[in-house]
């Protein structure tokens, strides 16, 4: 089994991609 961290830094690198694709949504308006 994976280590929590790895889990810890995939949430991480996930999180930030969905919050930079929807701050670029919302300035391309």
């Amino acid at each position: 089994m994976p280590e929590p961290a790895t889990f810890a830094l995939l949430g991480i690198g996930l999180a930030g991609m969905v919050g930079y694709g929807v701050r670029r949504r919302l300035q391309l308006r």
